[in-house]
């Protein structure tokens, strides 16, 4: 019970650490594309919301790959550094695609956005 109890918390802490290197990460990286004040903010960003809610967005990401790797761990071969490295590798790989492809499938481009007749009145 109590090597359980460790491994829950040591789940945990991993899930904390990456969230608070993510949005480090975040913040020292200069991306000229996160410059808001050019493009229509949503509700979240004008209500100061977008820093509890991406925080909330990453943690739940970083769990369900977390739960991922545990579901199928067992199945790899190697050793725990190894098997990482090989889920890393893949699960990266295809998070990478599919944001590409998302943007690929529905470009967005702040000049195209159609006025809201909410807006107009």
């Amino acid at each position: 019970m109590k090597a359980q109890t460790q491994q829950i918390w040591k789940f945990i802490l991993i899930i904390i650490a990456s969230t608070v290197l993510t949005l480090l990460l975040h913040q020292v990286h200069n991306d000229p594309l996160m410059n808001l004040s050019t493009k229509p903010q949503s509700i979240v960003i004008t209500s100061g919301w977008f820093p509890p809610v991406a925080t909330m967005a990453l943690a739940f990401t970083f769990c369900v790959m977390g739960v991922i790797f545990r579901w199928i761990q067992n199945r790899l071969e190697g050793t725990g550094f190894r098997k990482g490295g090989q889920f890393g590798l893949a699960l990266g790989g295809m998070y990478l695609v599919g944001m590409i492809e998302g943007y690929v499938l529905f470009p967005f481009s702040a000049n195209c956005i159609p006025e809201s007749p909410i807006v107009a009145e």
